[in-house]
């Protein structure tokens, strides 16, 4: 049924439990597997604290490149084939054009489950991919 599977990777627990379920996913149905880290390029930042904005892009894919790490060391361990991408940019994005450019047949994400106010402010990136994308998108919930 699925062939191509894409979980976007970003640490918090309910990431973690999509890329579990992924992984039991492509095991399943003999899939591969990309995991995806999205950079958010941040705004100019003036020297803040001795941070310039290079440092702080370079945190962020050294950080991004460890998940991917864990991610792809998870999908070895279970006998999964599986790649990786890091790209700059939004998460939603950055989800669907690889989706896209890769021919996944599925999107397997995390929620952080916000509710209310919190999600009204900080929007979700799930429920934006949700809305755009052609593809069935699989949300796995982080339970505690």
């Amino acid at each position: 049924m699925f062939t191509s599977i894409l979980t976007p990777v970003d640490g918090s627990p309910p990431s973690d439990a999509a890329v579990k379920l992924a992984i039991a996913m492509a095991k399943a149905y003999k899939a591969k597997l990309l995991f995806l880290h999205a950079v958010a390029i941040p705004l100019p930042v003036h020297d803040a604290g001795g941070f310039a904005r290079e440092q702080i892009v370079q945190e962020e894919q050294t950080r991004g490149e460890e998940l991917l790490g864990e991610a792809m060391k998870l999908a070895k361990d279970a006998g999964v084939a599986a790649q990786t991408q890091l790209v700059g940019g939004s998460v939603s994005e950055a989800v669907l054009t690889a989706a896209d450019e890769h021919g996944c047949d599925v999107i397997v994400m995390g929620t952080h489950g916000r509710t209310g106010i919190a999600r009204a402010v900080l929007g979700s990136k799930t429920a934006d991919v949700i809305a755009r994308s052609p593809l069935p998108v699989l949300v796995a919930p982080h339970l505690s």
